[in-house]
């Protein structure tokens, strides 16, 4: 059945705000997904889907922790949806999803990622290999569509509930919104996380120095990342 599409806000508003999720549960000072799962690592080259491998793997993730199986999701098939569906004018006020004009392979939210993959299904990378990325155009978008459309399949996304995180920088109560991302990551998987970084810092761990940015309060923008586990003993000078 065809996603009922009908304001981008409405379509925000059906998200759970998971922030306040945490019941005291005991967590560990330090988990990681990939000491339980053989999880991917991938480069996205010089394209801009940070977005859709970020949100695909909160998907995957979530989906493996609750039936033990990995689906490898198609960005190729993400950046010619949502391209097909904003060229077309199909998905409602796309201009809060992307970048305008969108051109496949640019930048993208994870909003975009799903509401095209509920209007227009998901797809698994054996069956649109990333590597096509580089083939695609906003010209050519539609054959592109058509070619692999009868690929996609909207079963993935059944009983699958959108949720959201409140921004924890500089919020009184960051320390219950934080302890229920690492309870949501330890019991349900990935979380997709959007940060836009300023001065570059350092922090030993590990007696090692390790250079990093940090986050900035503006999570307008920014690279999409997914959370796949945390270490208390890591501090941030």
């Amino acid at each position: 059945k065809d996603y009922e599409l009908t304001t981008l806000e409405e379509f925000l508003n059906s998200y759970a705000n998971f922030s306040y999720d945490y019941k005291n549960e005991e967590l560990p000072s330090a988990y990681c997904m990939r000491d339980e799962y053989m999880i991917y690592t991938e480069h996205q080259s010089s394209t801009g889907l940070c977005w859709a491998f970020s949100s695909g793997e909160a998907l995957a993730t979530t989906i493996m922790k609750a039936t033990g199986e990995y689906l490898d999701f198609s960005e190729a098939w993400m950046t010619t949806a949502l391209t097909y569906g904003v060229k077309n004018s199909l998905l409602p006020d796309y201009k809060l999803l992307t970048t305008d004009p969108y051109i496949p392979n640019s930048g993208g939210w994870f909003y975009g990622y799903d509401l095209a993959s509920r209007k227009f299904g998901l797809m698994l990378d054996q069956d649109f290999a990333f590597e096509n990325t580089f083939e695609i155009s906003y010209e050519n978008v539609d054959q592109f569509y058509n070619l692999y459309s009868d690929k996609s399949s909207l079963s993935f996304l059944d009983n699958i509930q959108s949720g959201i995180f409140t921004n924890y920088v500089g919020q009184s109560n960051s320390t219950l919104i934080k302890n229920s991302m690492k309870n949501h990551i330890l019991q349900h998987g990935a979380i997709s996380a959007c940060m836009r970084f300023t001065d570059l810092s350092t922090t030993t761990y590990n007696n090692t120095t390790i250079h990093y940015k940090t986050p900035s309060v503006d999570t307008t923008d920014g690279p999409f990342l997914k959370l796949i586990g945390w270490d208390d003993k890591l501090t941030v000078n």
